[in-house]
């Protein structure tokens, strides 16, 4: 397990890096910091798996990155941005971490998405719609959209969203469906889910410790579809994460 996040973190690092050089990037708008991410499993034998995070924020008027999520500004103006997005998601499992019946399985891998974002906001609140594909091409579409809220009381800025979550039918075959052949193997059920959608909500804290030093923390709770809580290699019923991160403006 060790390995398998040491490893995620280099990739997300890499991909950091990579976005920062190819921006070009003026340190005045540049914060670095540092973050990580606890993440409940849904796999069977798994509970929490915690993901270090270099955390690192950009914005200018095409290319933007804000740890995981690194894309362009397609069109930005008041009120409204559309932007091409990538993402580096965590879901997935080794199965050589395993000694249960989870070993028999194929690796599920963890994907960078590539989709698009609209993001809508004013007095009323902001509105985000996003649809993306893994660009590995192992699972299918992911969908998202929500609406949040925004309240700020001096140092801190507090934001609650709901939303709704979709996943394709490929996308949930691939992450939780098990074919003949792992059957076979296994001994689990075979299993070949269609598409899901689920609500979730989360809240978010900002502190704005002074003029170049912020804190974040959020949590989200989301309800599981029978698409992947029917899966016989998962054993939860609701997805939980909880996210921490320190920033420094440059």
């Amino acid at each position: 397990m060790v390995y398998n996040i040491c490893m995620k973190t280099q990739k997300i690092i890499l991909i950091c890096f990579s976005f920062l050089f190819l921006a070009n990037v003026n340190a005045l708008a540049l914060s670095l910091g540092a973050g990580g991410e606890y993440e409940y499993s849904p796999y069977k034998n798994e509970s929490y798996n915690f993901f270090p995070l270099p955390i690192i924020k950009y914005d200018s008027r095409y290319l933007y990155f804000n740890t995981p999520f690194a894309g362009a500004h397609i069109l930005k103006k008041e009120g409204f941005e559309l932007n091409l997005q990538a993402e580096y998601t965590t879901l997935g499992f080794k199965a050589d971490n395993h000694t249960s019946n989870m070993r028999f399985l194929k690796d599920r891998d963890s994907a960078v998405t590539a989709g698009l974002e609209s993001v809508i906001w004013g007095d009323y609140g902001i509105v985000k719609l996003n649809l993306a594909s893994d660009v590995s091409g192992n699972s299918g579409l992911q969908g998202k959209a929500s609406y949040g809220l925004a309240k700020t009381a001096g140092i801190v800025t507090v934001m609650p969203q709901v939303g709704l979550q979709w996943y394709s039918a490929r996308h949930n075959r691939y992450f939780f469906g098990v074919s003949e052949e792992e059957s076979s193997r296994s001994g689990f059920e075979a299993f070949s889910p269609s598409a899901s959608a689920a609500p979730f909500i989360s809240l978010a804290g900002l502190v704005n410790i002074n003029e170049r030093t912020s804190v974040i923390l959020m949590s989200e709770y989301g309800l599981m579809p029978s698409q992947i809580k029917d899966s016989p290699i998962t054993d939860k019923n609701k997805n939980l994460m909880f996210y921490l991160s320190f920033a420094y403006k440059l």
